[in-house]
């Protein structure tokens, strides 16, 4: 019995012993930083995910819209033909029918499902092009999965008008004109265009 007794005492002593027993844990000294107050403010750039193109760097050049917004970082256009034909856009590599395409603010939508047609949009009414690329799309409604690109016309003036004409190889000819009347506090406005091309030699 005694025996028993000590053996049991002995297990008792070391289960007390050994949650008190702590290996030494190393310390590591690191650098002094000193934080200055205020801070400067992260620099950044709130439309990074939007560009504008004016219209009016390119006076002189003939580019239609679809060849401005050809110019804008990240997105691709896709013309079918020549002069006047088909011509699509797409953002960032997405499937035209994801890029909503807007005059003033207005959806344009051949309801093809093929995207809306670039070509169809005289390029002498254009101010400027306004593209938002990615999510931010999502706030002007349905079929901006990749972006969206507003087409902003010339505001009309009373008074005002303009013309212009011109002529290219292969018998490319283009023919512009419009004119605003002011009538108490409204504005009429008319414009025209005609273009044309004999097309590249058999």
């Amino acid at each position: 019995m005694s025996s028993k007794t000590v053996s049991w005492g002995a297990c008792a002593l070391l289960l007390a012993i050994a949650p008190g027993v702590r290996a030494e844990e190393p310390s590591v000294r690191l650098d002094e930083v000193v934080v200055r107050l205020p801070r400067a403010e992260a620099a950044g750039d709130p439309t990074a995910s939007a560009t504008v193109v004016e219209a009016s760097r390119f006076a002189g050049e003939a580019k239609d819209v679809a060849a401005l917004l050809a110019t804008a970082p990240g997105v691709a256009v896709s013309e079918y033909g020549g002069l006047g034909q088909l011509a699509t856009v797409s953002i960032r590599g997405s499937m035209s029918s994801g890029v909503l395409v807007l005059l003033d603010g207005l959806p344009l939508d051949g309801g093809t499902g093929s995207g809306s047609d670039l070509g169809a949009i005289p390029r002498h009414w254009v101010s400027r092009l306004e593209i938002v690329r990615g999510a931010e799309g999502a706030h002007f409604g349905a079929g901006a999965l990749a972006g969206v690109v507003n087409v902003v016309t010339r505001r009309p003036e009373g008074g005002a008008w303009s013309a212009e004409a011109g002529t290219g190889s292969f018998g490319t000819y283009a023919l512009a004109g419009d004119g605003g009347v002011a009538v108490g506090p409204w504005i009429l406005f008319a414009a025209g265009s005609l273009e044309g091309t004999r097309g590249a030699p058999p």
